[in-house]
C-alpha cells in the first residue's frame, strides 16, 4: 500500500510541477456513486457529485449521473449515458443536459497491465437553446497492484467537429482505487485540462475524492 502511495503522490508532484508554468485554477471534485449488476454482462450505475473554485469555497457544478453499459464482446463494451449538470454562474445556477454514448475496447498486456481505449460521442444542450457535440478519445493504462487497489494513467482529447481546427482540449490524469470493505471502493485522482486552439484558452486543475458502492 505504501508503494500506490508513493505512485499517486508522485504522479501528482510531477502534474503539480508541470501546472505552475503558468497559472491554472484547481477545483475540487466530490463523488457518490453506485453500481448494480443487472447480470454477467450489463450494468447501471448513478451519481451525485459537486465541483467546487475559488480557493474550494464555492460551489462550480453539481453532477446528477446515470448510465447503462453492456458487454458486446470479450474484450469489448458500450454504453449510453445521461448528466444533468447546474452550473453556478455569476451565482446564479443554470442546467445542461448531457448525452453520451461510449465503446471501450480493453486490451490485457503482460501480468497485471492492461491499456483501454475509449471513444465517447457526446451532446450538450444548454440553457440558452444552443447545441453543442463533441468527440472524445481517450487511452487509459491501469496497474493491478494487488486484489484491493489498481493505479491508472490517462490522456483524453476532446474534438469538435463544427471547427475548422477540431482538436481543442485535452486532459491527463492519473487515479487510485483502493477496496475499502467487499464492494465498497474509494476513489483518488487529480487531472489537468488545458485548452488549445481556442481563443483565451483556459486550464485548471482537479483533485477529485469518490466512494462508490457495488450491488448485485
Amino acid at each position: 500500500m505504501k508503494s500506490c502511495i508513493l505512485f499517486f503522490l508522485f504522479s501528482f508532484f510531477i502534474h503539480t510541477i508541470y501546472s505552475q508554468l503558468d497559472y491554472r485554477g484547481w477545483k475540487t471534485w466530490q463523488s457518490i456513486e453506485a453500481e448494480y449488476e443487472l447480470n454477467k454482462k450489463s450494468k447501471i450505475e448513478g451519481a451525485l457529485s459537486t465541483r467546487n473554485r475559488h480557493a474550494l469555497t464555492t460551489l462550480d457544478k453539481l453532477f446528477i449521473d446515470l448510465s447503462y453499459s453492456r458487454d458486446i464482446a470479450k474484450k469489448q463494451d458500450i454504453s449510453l449515458a445521461y448528466r444533468l449538470t447546474f452550473e453556478n454562474e455569476e451565482f446564479k445556477n443554470q442546467y445542461v443536459n448531457r448525452f453520451n454514448i461510449d465503446y471501450s475496447y480493453k486490451m490485457k498486456l503482460i501480468s497485471k497491465h492492461s491499456l483501454k481505449f475509449r471513444n465517447r460521442i457526446q451532446a450538450k444542450f444548454y440553457y440558452d437553446n444552443s447545441v453543442s457535440f463533441v468527440d472524445r478519445i481517450r487511452l487509459k493504462y491501469t496497474y493491478k497492484y494487488s486484489k484491493k487497489v489498481d493505479l491508472s494513467a490517462y490522456a483524453e482529447g476532446f474534438y469538435d467537429p463544427n471547427q475548422n481546427i477540431s482538436f481543442y482540449k485535452f486532459r491527463i490524469g492519473s487515479t487510485l482505487s483502493y477496496e475499502l470493505y467487499k464492494r465498497l471502493s474509494l476513489g483518488l485522482k487529480y487531472f489537468l485540462t488545458n485548452e488549445v486552439n481556442v481563443y483565451e484558452p483556459k486550464s485548471f486543475n482537479v483533485f477529485s475524492i469518490s466512494l462508490k458502492k457495488s450491488i448485485k
